[in-house]
């Protein structure tokens, strides 16, 4: 028996060695080398967890292996995760090609981690601990196993959503880390929103209590001194300012966010009054990934001059002639006012249709700065039938019910819709107060409606006061301004104001300081919003 065992198991060696050659897999071709890589993994001790991210290399990272990049980290939004930033909506890696291939950008390392809910801070309790984990060791994983420029006038953050607070608070907690932060639609309330929240599971104990305590409470207990410690209303402040300086900063939201502009807005205008510099942005849009796409276009560029060591332009030029204007010119004296008026190509006096006015308030413009804002207007080749009038509103003496009277006997101006105001600096305040006033109309049926005594009112770069009057209803109201100007206080209240109101509004922040030019150059880039509303 033991023989025809040994004899078996020796029959069967060749056939066991046969079928294990035949089992083995042909090598599989390595995959090819891409820029974008993602769900790789980095181990946290911190939290006792894996982590995933994501990573976008430059294009020549695989050849040029003695080169080393600048490095950025994108935050992701809530309930996102570490693939967001280069999804089927944001998809970052188009953007920073179609940069790269213009020149506008150099290629970088751009790092986009799984950030949970967390905010990108420690949670209060110590339960998950994530700022600590990407501090002490997310960015030493980084720097060890790419070729990044491991130096903070290397590295920046940025993030959108609650990535945005992300990026403001690490930048914020973390100077020496970083060089500069790029906040884009930051979550965070406003303290009336803050403390009234419902809290439910859903609601702020899933989204803030939980991180910085308070679970289950109302009103001021819900502004722990954690939460203060993370928040910008409240480590802002005129003893902390200095230590903020050598951060660069840029703040971006859209005019159609809820609450969110609100909310940045104020954060805005709490480091203009302390002094801390920054850039701040507001265009058309909401909490989506078209904004924030559109947001790191501008962005980014302004990130390569400061890692080039370059300083970012403080203004913008308008680029409109502010020589003569080749239109046709007049005056109109009501009371102790005197009106300059331009006409467009297309007025006629004579002529059936109704003319739109354009009453513009300035704070004393010479002939060849009101040329300019003729001349941004096109009003010497304009199509449309239309007259811009302009005033110095700065004197007490200026009636404008009388010189709109007037305006509008003299050059056939039509109702409401067919009057827009212009405020120009100082000169805007006046217009906000008139715009308050409302009147009656009467249709071609002979029904009588309610009406603002201007359809339109734009103020570029005004100031006003904001609590002077409410913003009427039935106009429309465009408010743009610059963020290192000195009507930003004036701006932001004044947008609050017709948010709070219900009023339909246009809101815009531009790059720029105060004065002539900058008005010139936030008009001329507001002029295809006016001329919207000319009517005929």
């Amino acid at each position: 028996m033991m023989n025809f065992l040994l004899f078996a198991t020796l029959l069967c060696l060749p056939l066991a060695e046969s079928c294990e050659k035949e089992r083995k897999l042909p090598e599989k071709e390595p995959a090819p080398w891409t820029r974008y890589q993602t769900d790789l993994v980095v181990r946290s001790n911190c939290l006792k967890r894996n982590i995933l991210y994501s990573v976008f290399l430059p294009a020549d990272y695989e050849t040029a292996t003695d080169k080393r990049y600048d490095v950025v980290y994108l935050l992701h939004g809530l309930g996102d995760d570490h693939g967001s930033w280069n999804g089927k909506y944001l998809h970052i890696s188009t953007t920073l090609q179609q940069l790269e291939n213009r020149g506008t950008i150099a290629p970088k390392i751009y790092v986009m981690p799984q950030g949970f809910n967390s905010y990108y801070v420690n949670a209060y309790d110590g339960s998950f601990d994530y700022m600590d984990f990407f501090v002490e060791e997310f960015i030493p994983f980084i720097d060890g196993n790419y070729r990044t420029i491991a130096e903070r006038e290397h590295r920046a953050i940025a993030g959108y959503s609650m990535g945005g607070f992300g990026a403001m608070v690490m930048a914020a907690k973390n100077p020496d880390l970083f060089i500069a932060t790029i906040p884009l639609s930051m979550s965070l309330c406003q303290y009336e929103r803050y403390t009234t929240e419902a809290s439910n599971s859903d609601g702020w104990d899933k989204q803030w209590g939980w991180i910085f305590g308070g679970v289950g409470s109302k009103g001021d207990a819900r502004i722990t001194d954690y939460y203060k410690e993370h928040c910008p209303y409240y480590y802002f402040t005129e003893a902390s300012a200095p230590s903020f300086g050598k951060m660069h900063w840029w703040l971006d939201c859209g005019d159609d966010e809820e609450q969110l502009l609100i909310a940045n807005d104020r954060v805005h205008r709490q480091m203009r009054d302390l002094g801390i510099k920054h850039e701040f942005r507001v265009r058309n849009g909401a909490h989506t990934s078209d904004y924030w796409r559109s947001a790191m276009e501008s962005a980014l560029p302004w990130l390569e001059t400061l890692l080039n060591g370059g300083q970012y332009p403080d203004t913008e030029p308008a680029n409109v002639d502010t020589g003569s204007f080749e239109g046709r010119t007049e005056e109109l004296t009501v009371g102790d006012c005197t009106v300059k008026v331009y006409l467009s190509q297309q007025y006629a006096p004579e002529a059936e249709r109704e003319n739109t006015l354009l009453l513009a308030g300035h704070d004393g413009y010479t002939d060849k700065e009101l040329n300019g804002i003729a001349n941004a207007l096109t009003l010497a080749t304009y199509s449309r039938p239309c007259v811009l009038a302009c005033l110095d509103t700065s004197s007490e003496s200026v009636d404008l019910d009388a010189v709109t009277a007037a305006l509008v006997e003299k050059y056939r101006i039509g109702g409401s819709a067919y009057r827009i105001g212009l405020g120009f600096g100082e000169g805007a305040d006046p217009l906000w107060r008139y715009s308050a006033a409302s009147m009656e109309e009467t249709d071609n049926e002979g029904k009588t409606t309610a009406a603002g005594v201007l359809g339109s009112l734009f103020l570029i770069d005004g100031n006003a006061d904001a609590s002077a009057c409410n913003p009427n209803g039935k106009t429309f109201y465009y408010i743009v301004t610059t963020d290192e100007g000195t009507h930003y206080r004036s701006a932001g209240e004044m947008y609050e104001l017709c948010k709070k109101k219900g009023t339909t509004y246009e809101y815009r922040v531009r790059n720029g300081a105060s004065g002539y030019d900058a008005v010139l150059a936030c008009f001329a880039a507001t002029v295809s919003d006016i001329k919207a509303k000319i009517k005929n």
